[in-house]
């Protein structure tokens, strides 16, 4: 199954609620498993996305004896939905979608007809590839609903850039950013996709990010750098990179200004990588609804040093926190206080406030578990 590596899966045939034992997916990728009744009626693809954490994926017996006519692939993601999981039909792909390639060298307004191969602008469900270096950023100002969107060459060697301006932008498959290739976000972008950030750049200014969960690998970068608000509603962004540049150390992914909402079970997950926690005070995590969460996994790094902070500058994590084994939550130069959700320090996790140029401290004020094996 894509996304899986080369862990295997077992799916149980027998008619009790079939389970897909998940030990650890990497997080943040988009799965395809196929689920068959027991009487083999028809078989049902489903897109399985764990929001944060690995979770057991139960499939109803209501699927087993089901017909077609009973029971669509919609009844069944209905029945399938849980606050840990975002489950959705399986889109029928983009290969057979319409490809538009843009032609031009300079840049300029994604909506000129000529600056596309057929002409464009593309239209709604149309893969996308930007793969020539451009002089100037293209800008998008109108919106798109697109299937897929690649921006710069695999393997790098194209300067693409990408500025969303406002409307909407849906792209329903993959979205991705190679390496010399950037996006610089100020509008709504939604899914059902992907976004791989595959050493490419991504600048999230302002709006949303829902229905479509993030990765930034192989270099690449994500960076919320604005006072303005940045949502993130039903997405998993996944830090797996530690390449990134800020203030002249490396972070993969960097939060220094604005607001950061996880909302509708959103969840930031620091797999392997490092995420720089650099917000001013007052520029808060926030959760409208309580549901978003923090992860940090093997070999992952979470770095909380707001700029310009003191030990008498508080930091707020007011949502369900987990270190996992090899994991590491550092504090430096700030009081970061545990809240609401509280943090759990699986084995081999680490949280060390003692580093950094100025002193720091960890107020806890909610639940806090330190697990066998984990330091403090």
């Amino acid at each position: 199954s894509r996304g899986l590596g080369n862990r295997r899966h077992k799916l149980s045939a027998d008619p009790s609620p079939l389970t897909h034992p998940c030990t650890r997916p990497r997080q943040g990728r988009r799965a395809t498993l196929t689920f068959r009744s027991v009487q083999g009626i028809r078989r049902q693809r489903l897109f399985v996305r764990t929001m944060p954490n690995p979770r057991e994926l139960l499939l109803p017996t209501l699927l087993a004896g089901a017909g077609v006519g009973a029971l669509g692939a919609r009844d069944a993601v209905a029945a399938l939905r849980r606050p840990d999981l975002a489950v959705a039909a399986a889109s029928p792909g983009c290969d057979d979608a319409p490809l538009y390639t843009f032609s031009g060298t300079v840049g300029g307004k994604w909506d000129t007809p000529g600056f596309w191969d057929p002409p464009g602008p593309p239209p709604a469900g149309a893969r996308v590839a930007i793969t020539r270096t451009l002089q100037q950023p293209l800008a998008l100002q109108n919106g798109a609903q697109l299937c897929d969107l690649q921006l710069g060459a695999e393997g790098g060697g194209a300067e693409v850039a990408l500025q969303v301006q406002g409307g909407a932008v849906a792209v329903s498959g993959e979205l991705r950013v190679f390496s010399q290739a950037s996006l610089q976000l100020a509008g709504d972008l939604g899914g059902p996709g992907v976004m791989d950030v595959r050493g490419g750049a991504v600048t999230f200014e302002s709006g949303s990010i829902t229905g479509m969960d993030v990765a930034v690998s192989q270099g690449g970068s994500f960076t919320l750098a604005t006072p303005a608000a940045h949502i993130l509603d039903s997405s998993q962004l996944t830090c797996d990179s530690p390449q990134a540049m800020h203030a002249e150390q490396s972070y993969g992914c960097v939060w220094s200004d604005g607001p950061l909402f996880l909302n509708a079970g959103a969840a930031l997950a620091v797999d392997s990588g490092t995420f720089l926690w650099a917000a001013p005070e007052g520029q808060q995590l926030l959760s409208e609804d309580g549901s978003g969460s923090v992860s940090v996994g093997s070999a992952g790094t979470l770095v909380v040093q707001p700029a310009g902070a003191t030990i008498d500058t508080s930091v707020e994590l007011p949502l369900p926190t987990v270190v996992g084994e090899g994991g590491a939550l550092l504090v430096q130069g700030c009081t970061l206080e545990v809240t609401h959700g509280g943090l759990l320090l699986q084995g081999g996790a680490a949280l060390d406030a003692s580093g950094g140029q100025s002193p720091a401290a960890v107020s806890v004020a909610a639940s806090f578990t330190v697990s066998a094996g984990a330091s403090v």
